[in-house]
């Protein structure tokens, strides 16, 4: 495992830190973004499996799954995660399967 993500919570003080994030062993490919109602979210590859890109969310104290688990064909690389303003989430990334070139999911 590469490392963790813990998230702390700031209130004119930081908090007590929520879970840490290490369901998997996470790449220095992790992209992170707020959603407008304040939950956070976090797109990686997931070292555990195969480096394929995976969308997690932090709700009720812990980190879970947004749709499938690993949804990239190949594994991912330069992962970018984005909320539009109807909080859709958008994640990029190259994935080294489709001739290494830039995919898009929603």
């Amino acid at each position: 495992m590469l490392g963790g993500l813990t998230a702390r919570f700031f209130m004119g003080t930081y908090t007590g830190a929520a879970s840490p994030f290490a369901l998997m062993p996470l790449s220095p490919f992790t992209s992170f973004a707020i959603h407008s109602l304040g939950t956070p979210y976090l797109a990686c590859a997931d070292e555990g499996n195969s480096g394929k890109a995976t969308v997690m969310k932090f709700t009720g104290g812990s980190w879970q799954l947004v749709g499938i688990a690993v949804f990239s064909a190949g594994g991912a690389a330069f992962t970018s995660l984005a909320i539009n303003p109807f909080d859709t989430l958008y994640v990029a990334y190259k994935d080294s399967v489709n001739g290494i070139k830039a995919n898009g999911d929603v």
